[in-house]
C-alpha cells in the first residue's frame, strides 16, 4: 500500500503480507491508514472513522490538505495538492501483480477531482507517481504510463469504479457493502441479518439438490483430478518428445555440419596435394634434364681422366714421383707418432725430477736433466740407482710411520685421561685411579640396564670427612 499526501503521510509505502496488526498511540495515524484503505475499496463512498482525540468529523479535503487543527496553522498543505492511495495485489495462481488506486486533486479553491485506475503487471514504485519532488496529476500520470507502454484501465466516473474493481478482483456486488462493515470500529448487532444479507445466497436452498450437487461436484473433482494427472503425464511425455525431437534435429544438424566440414576439408587437402604434385612434377622434369646433362658431362670427364691416366702411366718419372710421395707420407706419419711418444716421455721425466729434487736425490742427475741432457746410457745408469734409493727410503719411512703412529695413540690416550681429570675437577669431584674409574663405569652401565634409569655411582670414600689432620 502506498499513500502520498494523505493527512500526515507525505510519501509512505506499507508492506501488507499475511496477517498485519496496526498498533500505536492516539494520533499516530491508525485511523488515517484505515480510512485510506476504506476510501479506495469502497470506490470513494467511505464513512471515515473519528479518532479518539478528534472531536470533529473527518473528510477527504482534510486528509488531502493534512488538517492539523492548530492555531496559526490549520493545514499542512496549501494550494494545489495531488494525493495518491494505491494498493498492490499479487495473484498466487498467475504470479502477476496489479495496482488499484485513486488520484485525488484538490485545487486552491477546494475543487476536488479524482481518478480511479487499474495498472496491470506492475508493482508499487515511486517513479510511477513522482518525479523528483513533483507528484504527477491525473493527466501527467496517464501520459507517463502511455509513454512507458504500461497497460492501464481508468474510471472517470464513480459509477464505473465498482465494475472496474469487480473485474480486477473477481468479487460480487455485495463486496462494496461488506467492506465498510469489515473496516468499521463498531460491533455487528444483527449477526443473523448480516449472515443472510452478506454471506448466504439470496436464492432458497434445496437440501436434496445441494446434496446431489455436492456429490456430483466431488465426482467431478475426482474425475478432474484424474484427468489432471493424465494431462500432467501427457505433458511430461510431450515435453520429453519435444526435447527428443529438438535433440534429433540438433544432432542431424551437427552431423550435417560435421560431414560438410569434413568434405570441405577433403576438397581443400585435394587442392593442396594437386598443387604439390604439379610443382613436384615440374621439379622432377627439371632434375631429369639436369641428370641427363650431368651424366653426359661425367662420362666425358671420365673419358678424359682415363686418357690422362694412360698418358701419365706411360711416363716413368710420374710413376717414380707418385711412389716417392706415398713413401714420404708414411714417414711423416711415423715421425708424428714418435714425436708424441718422445714428448710424453720428457713430461714424465720432468715430473719425476721434480719429485727427486724435493727428496734431494741425485742432484747432479737433476741438473743434467734440467739442461736437456737426455743421453740414454747415462739415463739408464742413474735411473737404476735412483730406484734402489727410493726403495730404501720407502722402507725407512714405513718404520718411522709405525713408530710415530704408536706415539700418537699413547698421546691421545693420555689426553683423554687428562680431559677426564679436568672434567672431574671442574665439577668438584675427586679423581680416581684408572681401575676405580673403570669399575664405576661398569657398575653404572649394569645398574642403568637393570633399573632402566640413570644411576649415579659414587665411591664411599668420597663422603668420608677427615677432621683429625694429625
Amino acid at each position: 500500500m502506498k499513500i502520498i499526501n494523505w493527512h500526515l503521510f507525505s510519501n509512505q509505502t506499507i508492506e501488507i503480507k499475511n496477517n498485519v496488526v496496526i498498533t500505536g498511540e492516539n494520533g499516530t495515524g491508525k485511523s488515517t491508514l484505515l480510512d485510506a484503505l476504506q476510501y479506495i475499496l469502497t470506490a470513494g463512498k467511505a464513512k471515515f472513522n473519528s479518532a479518539a482525540n478528534d472531536s470533529g468529523k473527518r473528510n477527504v479535503e482534510g486528509y488531502i490538505r493534512g488538517k492539523l487543527g492548530r492555531e496559526g496553522k490549520e493545514y499542512l498543505r496549501t494550494g494545489d495538492v495531488v494525493s495518491y492511495i494505491v494498493l498492490e495485489y499479487f495473484d498466487e495462481t498467475t504470479k502477476r501483480s496489479q495496482l488499484l488506486g485513486v488520484i485525488l486533486e484538490l485545487s486552491k479553491s477546494n475543487i476536488k477531482k479524482e481518478l480511479f485506475f487499474q495498472v496491470l503487471d506492475q508493482k508499487i514504485k515511486d517513479n510511477l507517481f513522482i518525479k523528483g519532488s513533483h507528484v504527477y496529476n491525473r493527466n501527467e500520470f496517464k501520459r507517463f504510463l502511455t509513454s512507458k507502454k504500461i497497460q492501464a484501465n481508468y474510471a472517470d466516473k464513480k459509477s464505473a469504479v465498482p465494475g472496474l474493481f469487480r473485474q480486477a478482483l473477481g468479487v460480487s456486488k455485495k463486496y462494496f457493502e461488506l467492506i465498510p462493515r469489515a473496516l468499521a470500529f463498531k460491533p455487528i448487532n444483527q449477526v443473523y441479518n448480516f449472515i443472510f444479507d452478506f454471506l448466504l445466497n439470496e436464492d432458497p436452498v434445496k437440501i436434496d439438490d445441494l446434496r446431489n450437487n455436492i456429490r456430483a461436484y466431488r465426482n467431478l473433482g475426482n474425475i478432474l483430478k484424474d484427468q489432471q494427472n493424465r494431462l500432467e503425464a501427457l505433458e511430461k511425455i510431450d515435453t520429453f518428445y519435444q526435447s527428443y525431437q529438438k535433440l534429433n534435429v540438433t544432432l542431424k544438424n551437427y552431423q550435417d555440419a560435421k560431414d560438410y566440414i569434413y568434405i570441405d576439408s577433403l576438397y581443400y587437402q585435394r587442392d593442396i596435394v594437386e598443387k604439390v604434385i604439379l610443382k613436384s612434377e615440374l621439379i622432377v622434369n627439371d632434375l631429369k634434364q639436369l641428370l641427363v646433362t650431368t651424366k653426359k658431362e661425367v662420362e666425358k670427364l671420365q673419358k678424359e681422366v682415363v686418357s690422362l691416366e694412360n698418358i701419365l702411366d706411360s711416363n716413368e718419372g710420374y710413376r717414380l714421383k707418385k711412389q716417392l710421395e706415398n713413401d714420404l707420407e708414411n714417414k711423416h706419419s711415423q715421425l708424428d707418432q714418435l714425436t708424441i711418444k718422445y714428448n710424453d716421455y720428457v713430461n714424465k721425466l720432468t715430473q719425476e725430477t721434480t719429485i727427486l729434487k724435493q727428496l734431494r736425490i741425485k742432484e747432479s742427475f737433476i741438473n743434467n736433466i734440467t739442461s736437456n741432457n737426455y743421453d740414454s746410457e747415462y739415463l739408464n745408469e742413474n735411473l737404476f740407482e735412483i730406484k734402489n734409493d727410493l726403495v730404501a727410503k720407502r722402507a725407512d719411512f714405513s718404520e718411522k710411520r709405525i713408530i710415530l703412529k704408536q706415539e700418537l695413540n699413547n698421546i691421545q690416550t693420555k689426553q683423554h685421561e687428562l680431559v677426564d681429570q679436568h672434567n672431574l675437577l671442574s665439577s668438584n669431584r675427586f679423581y680416581y685411579r684408572k681401575e676405580i674409574t673403570e669399575l664405576i663405569n661398569v657398575l653404572r652401565k649394569q645398574l642403568n640396564n637393570y633399573y632402566q634409569k640413570k644411576i649415579d655411582i659414587k665411591p664411599l670414600c668420597e663422603y668420608l670427612e677427615i677432621t683429625d689432620e694429625s
